[in-house]
C-alpha cells in the first residue's frame, strides 16, 4: 500500500490576508506582494496580468462554463491560443524559487536523464543546478514549444538532448528516442481534462521509470490558498477559461492520484511557506 508522508519546514507564522494596518496607511502583506506585484519573480507580472491579457473573453465566461471546455480561444489545446507565451512565463517563474528549495530535499545523486514540458524549465533548472552532468529531454504540445527558446534563456538551462512535440495523450504519444529517465516532472496534468488524463500521465511515467525513479507533481492545490481564499476562486476560475472548470483539489487529492496509480511512497512537500507545494513520488524498488 502506498504511503503518503506530509513533509515540511518549521517556518515563522504566515502573514493572513492580503494587506494590514502600517501606522496611518495600509500596506500589502507577503502574500500581496507576491499575487499582486509578483515579488521575487523573474519574468511573470503573475496571475493579475495574465487575467488583464484575457480580459476581453471574461465577458463570455458564461458561455465557456456552460460549454465545459474553456473558452474556444483560451482553452489549453487551441494552438492559436493568444496568451500561451504569457501562460509559460507565469508558471515557469512561480516555480522557480520553489523548486529549488525542493531539490535542496531530495536525494538527486542517481538523476541523469530529466524530462518535463516548457513550463516545467525552472524546475528542470533547479535539478541541474544539482546535478549539472544530467540530460535533460522537453516534451510539450507544439504551441508551449514555441515558447521553450525563451524559458531556456531565462533561466539558463543548457540545449535539451532532444525535443519532442508531443499530442496531449501520454498514451500515445513517444517520450523520445530512449523512454528512460530518472525523474519525471508534470505540471498541471489534473487541471483541464479530468482526471484520467491525468492518471495516464502517472502511469506512463511509471513504464519510463527505473525502480526508485522520481515522479514530481505540481498543481496549486486548494488548501495552498487557505490564506487567501479569493485567489483561490481565481485560479479555478482562470483554469474554467482554459478547459474543465471544476474546484481545485486538495495536496491530499493530488497524493492520492499518485497512490492510485502505483507509486509508492508518496510524499506532499510544502515549500515557500506553504505557498506551493509539490507531490513526489517514486516508482516501487519492487
Amino acid at each position: 500500500m502506498a504511503r503518503t508522508r506530509l513533509v515540511a519546514r518549521l517556518l515563522p507564522p504566515k502573514v493572513s490576508g492580503l494587506c494590514r494596518r502600517a501606522g496611518e496607511r495600509f500596506e500589502l502583506t507577503r502574500i500581496g506582494r507576491e499575487q499582486f506585484l509578483a515579488e521575487r519573480w523573474t519574468a511573470a507580472q503573475g496571475m493579475v496580468d495574465f487575467m488583464l491579457g484575457s480580459w476581453s473573453q471574461w465577458r463570455e465566461l458564461a458561455q465557456a462554463l456552460r460549454g465545459g471546455e474553456g473558452h474556444p480561444k483560451l482553452r489549453v489545446y487551441n494552438p492559436q491560443n493568444p496568451l500561451m507565451a504569457e501562460y509559460v512565463r507565469l508558471i515557469t517563474s512561480r516555480l522557480a524559487g520553489p523548486a529549488r528549495e525542493l531539490m535542496s530535499r531530495l536525494d538527486l545523486s542517481d538523476v541523469n536523464r530529466v524530462i518535463c514540458g516548457t513550463v516545467g524549465v525552472s524546475v528542470a533548472a533547479a535539478v541541474l543546478r544539482v546535478r549539472p552532468e544530467a540530460e535533460l529531454v522537453v516534451s510539450c504540445l507544439p504551441l508551449l514549444i514555441r515558447q521553450l527558446p525563451s524559458a531556456l534563456q531565462e533561466y539558463g538551462v543548457k540545449p535539451p538532448a532532444e525535443i519532442i512535440e508531443n499530442s496531449g495523450e501520454a498514451e500515445e504519444d513517444s517520450w523520445g528516442s530512449n523512454e528512460a529517465y530518472d525523474l519525471v516532472f508534470l505540471a498541471r496534468k489534473f487541471a483541464y481534462c479530468g482526471e484520467e488524463h491525468g492518471i495516464d500521465y502517472l502511469r506512463k511515467s511509471m513504464r519510463v521509470l527505473p525502480p526508485g525513479g522520481y515522479l514530481i507533481l505540481w498543481e496549486p492545490c486548494s488548501d495552498n490558498y487557505d490564506v487567501a481564499p479569493w485567489m483561490r476562486a481565481s485560479v479555478a476560475l482562470v483554469d474554467a477559461m482554459l478547459g474543465e472548470p471544476r474546484p481545485l483539489y486538495s495536496k491530499r487529492e493530488v497524493a492520492g492520484f499518485a497512490e492510485r496509480a502505483g507509486y509508492d511512497p508518496v510524499e506532499i512537500h510544502d515549500v515557500a511557506g506553504g505557498g506551493t507545494s509539490f507531490i513526489v513520488a517514486r516508482r516501487p524498488e519492487c
